[in-house]
């Protein structure tokens, strides 16, 4: 049987933040919109300024909560120099 590796699904947020909104609210909407198994076969790659906006630790909240939506593996954000370093 022939397995194939999974897709990518690039989440793009480039909208403002409403006070108070955290990296659950963003992953409670995106799954409200594609389905708890709108993620399946694919792994979620997150990108934009509002993800940007959510600091390290909400980008981390947001990748570990992508199970939730049946991605494959972990979600994915971007890579800086605050990461690499």
């Amino acid at each position: 049987m022939t397995q194939h590796g999974p897709r990518t699904m690039r989440i793009l947020v480039e909208e403002d933040l409403l006070l108070g909104c955290e990296a659950k609210d963003l992953v409670f909407t995106l799954i409200a919109r594609i389905g708890t198994a709108g993620g399946t076969r694919h792994v979620l790659k997150y990108a934009g300024s509002a993800i940007r906006a959510l600091g390290m630790a909400g980008e981390t909240k947001m990748c570990n909560m992508s199970i939730e939506a049946a991605a494959r593996g972990l979600g994915r954000s971007r890579r800086d120099d605050l990461r690499l370093t």
